[in-house]
């Protein structure tokens, strides 16, 4: 069994608490859902997937979970800090929640354009 681990069945009720939790993590693994690796990885995470994951360019993909135990352990020695500040730095660039709202306003805008033309 590995130390100091847990296991999150369900988000926290907050994303400060949900910050709070992987500010505090060095690895996470997820087995299907790329935004969550996404998020690990904006805190810093390393993340192990069971996917291939294009969101994110630092991370360890398994077939099986067998040797998750040793898997982790070997990924906690070989974490390149270099790399994981790389990889926070091209999510904010990327994936910046004020570009996401900018252009989210504009398709509102746009929509309500062409309802009020129709």
């Amino acid at each position: 069994s590995i130390p100091n681990s847990m296991i999150m069945n369900e988000l926290p009720k907050s994303l400060e608490e949900l910050y709070s939790i992987l500010d505090k993590t060095k690895i996470c693994i997820d087995f299907d859902n790329r935004i969550n690796s996404l998020v690990a990885a904006s805190r810093g995470c390393f993340n192990i997937t069971s996917y291939e994951n294009t969101l994110i360019g630092y991370y360890e993909r398994i077939n099986s979970t067998e040797s998750i135990d040793q898997i982790i352990l070997n990924c906690l020695h070989q974490i390149d800090k270099d790399k994981t500040i790389e990889q926070i730095d091209f999510i904010k660039q990327h994936y910046s929640f004020d570009i996401f709202a900018e252009n989210l306003t504009k398709i509102i805008s746009h929509i309500s354009k062409e309802v009020f033309l129709l």
